[in-house]
C-alpha cells in the first residue's frame, strides 16, 4: 500500500480479490485494470446465477426467477459496480455461495454442502467482512424462520423442538464459527501492522470504530437515502436500483406483493432483514459511500422484480375480468413492463453513473503522473498534500507516495525517519501551504524547483542546494 510511507503496508481486508486479480493478470498478460474489471464482471454474473439457484430452492417459478434476476441484472447500481475495479460483486458472490450451501442443507438435507459453505464463509469474511456480516445474519434469519415455521406446523413436543434447535445451532456454529475466528485473527494481525507507524495507526479497528459503525444519526440518514437524494445530490437508492421511473415501478411492485405475494411474505421478511442489516450495522459507511449498498441491493432488486411480475399479472387479471383479451396480451403486458424497467434503469445508468465517471476522468492526474515520471525514479518518494484519501496521483505516477493528511505531522515523522523526498505535489487548498509549511526543516538543504501547474495542483522537484 505505497501511499502512507514506509513500511508501505496498512492491511485492511485480506487481499483475496487483489491476489486473484494480480495472479490472473500475471498469467494472462492482461493489464490490472481490464483484469480487475473482468473479475468484477464474472463475479456479477456468478451472483446472478447463484441468486437464480437460491430462488429455485425457495420454489419460485422460472417466470418469477427471470423477473427477479432481470431486475437485479439491469439494476443501474449493480450493473455499474460489477464492471468496476472494486471488490463489491466479488465479495457478494462469495457470500451468495454460502447462502446456497445453507439452503441446500436446510431444504435438501445436503449436510456435505455445509463443508463447502464453511470454506466460502471464511473466504467471504476475509474478503469483506461488512458484506459477510449482512449475509451471515440473513442465513441466521432463514434458519430461525424455517425452524419456527416447522415447529409450529408440526406441533412438536418441547423435547424434539429443543433437540432440533440445538442440532441446527451446532451446524450454524460449524458454518460461521471458523470464519469469525479467522476474521478476528486477521484484524488483530492487521492492527499490529498498522500500529507500527503513526501515519497508519489511525486505520486500526479501534480508531475506525466510529467511522465504520456511526450512530443513530448516520443510520437515520442512511435509511432516508432509500427515497431521498443520496447525500443531497446523488439519486436515491431506489432510483439507483430501479432507474428514473422508480416511483411508479416501486408502487407497482408493492401492489404485486399485496395482491399476489402473500404466500411469500416470509421471504420478503428475510430480505428486509438483509436490507436493514447493512445500513443498520455499518451506518456511517452506508451513509458515506453509495457503493456499499451493492451488498444489499439484491434485497431491493429481487423483491422489486418479483413484485413487478406479480403486479403486472394482477392488473392484467383485473382487466381481463372485464374485457376479453387475446392470449398474447399477458406476455405482451409483461414485455411492456420489462421495456419500461430497462429504459428507466438505462436512463439512470447513462445520466448518473456513466456521465459521472466520464466527467471525473480529468486529464490532470494523468498529466501529473507523466510529469512526475519524467524527473523521478521508480523508487523515489513523492509527498502529496490536499487530496485526502485519494491515491489517484500515486497510481498515475506509479511512484511510492506519502499522502499527507496532516502536513506538519507527516513531515515531522518523515524527518525523524530520515526519508528522502524527491518531489512534492500541493493540490487544492494545500497550495497555500507552500509559502509557510513547505519550509519545514526536512527540506533544509533542498531547493524547490517548480515543474508544473496542472489543474488544481502545483508540482515541485526537490533538488540538493548547491553551496
Amino acid at each position: 500500500m505505497p501511499v502512507l510511507g514506509p513500511p508501505w503496508t496498512a492491511p485492511m481486508e485480506f487481499p483475496l480479490y487483489q491476489i486473484v486479480v494480480a495472479k490472473l493478470a500475471s498469467a494472462t498478460g492482461m493489464g490490472l485494470e481490464p483484469t480487475g474489471r473482468l473479475v468484477g464482471i464474472v463475479s456479477g454474473l456468478a451472483s446472478l446465477a447463484l441468486s437464480w439457484r437460491i430462488l429455485g430452492l425457495l420454489s419460485f417459478s422460472r417466470g418469477e426467477r427471470a423477473a427477479a434476476l432481470g431486475a437485479l441484472g439491469m439494476s443501474p447500481i449493480f450493473l455499474y459496480w460489477s464492471h468496476s475495479v472494486m471488490i463489491e460483486t466479488f465479495s457478494l458472490a462469495l457470500c451468495l455461495v454460502v447462502v446456497v450451501c445453507a439452503l441446500e442443507f436446510l431444504l435438501r438435507d445436503r449436510v456435505w454442502l455445509l463443508f463447502l459453505g464453511l470454506v466460502f464463509s471464511v473466504l467471504a469474511a476475509l474478503a469483506k467482512v461488512t458484506t459477510f456480516a449482512v449475509y451471515m445474519l440473513v442465513v441466521v434469519a432463514v434458519f430461525a424462520m424455517h425452524y419456527a415455521r416447522f415447529a409450529i406446523a408440526t406441533r412438536l413436543a418441547p423435547g424434539p423442538v429443543f433437540e432440533l434447535g440445538l442440532k441446527w445451532v451446532s451446524y450454524g456454529l460449524a458454518l460461521f464459527g471458523p470464519a469469525l475466528l479467522v476474521t478476528f485473527a486477521w484484524v488483530d494481525f492487521s492492527d499490529g501492522v498498522k500500529a507500527q507507524s503513526p501515519l497508519t495507526e489511525f486505520l486500526t479497528s479501534d480508531s475506525l470504530s466510529n467511522w465504520n459503525y456511526g450512530g443513530l444519526g448516520e443510520a437515520a440518514k442512511a435509511f432516508s437515502y432509500l427515497v431521498l437524494p443520496f447525500r443531497g445530490s446523488f439519486p436515491s437508492l431506489l432510483e439507483q436500483a430501479f432507474g428514473v421511473l422508480w416511483i411508479p415501478l416501486t408502487l407497482l411492485a408493492i401492489a404485486g406483493w399485496v395482491l399476489r405475494g402473500g404466500q411469500r411474505k416470509y421471504v420478503l421478511l428475510v430480505m428486509m432483514v438483509g436490507l436493514l442489516a447493512g445500513p443498520g450495522i455499518f451506518s456511517n459507511l452506508y451513509e458515506t459511500h453509495y457503493y456499499y449498498w451493492v451488498a444489499v441491493i439484491p434485497f431491493l432488486a429481487v423483491p422489486g422484480g418479483l413484485g413487478l411480475y406479480w403486479g403486472t399479472q394482477a392488473l392484467f387479471g383485473l382487466v381481463q375480468a372485464r374485457i376479453a383479451l387475446p392470449a398474447w396480451a399477458r406476455p405482451a403486458a409483461l414485455a411492456v413492463v420489462a421495456v419500461v424497467y430497462v429504459t428507466s434503469a438505462f436512463a439512470t445508468y447513462l445520466n448518473f453513473f456513466l456521465d459521472r465517471t466520464l466527467n471525473r476522468q480529468m486529464r490532470s492526474p494523468g498529466e501529473i503522473g507523466e510529469l512526475l515520471r519524467s524527473f523521478t525514479g521508480p523508487d523515489d518518494m513523492v509527498a502529496v498534500a490536499g487530496v485526502g484519501w485519494t491515491p489517484i496521483y500515486q497510481y498515475a505516477a506509479d511512484r511510492p507516495m506519502l499522502m499527507m493528511r496532516h502536513f506538519n505531522g507527516a513531515m515531522t515523522y518523515a524527518e525523524a525517519e530520515g526519508w528522502d523526498i524527491a518531489a512534492v505535489v500541493f493540490c487544492n487548498a494545500a497550495r497555500d501551504m507552500f509559502e509557510t509549511d513547505s519550509q519545514h526543516s526536512i527540506f533544509a538543504g533542498k531547493t524547490f524547483v517548480r515543474r508544473g501547474d496542472i489543474g488544481r495542483c502545483d508540482v515541485y522537484e526537490l533538488t540538493e542546494t548547491n553551496g
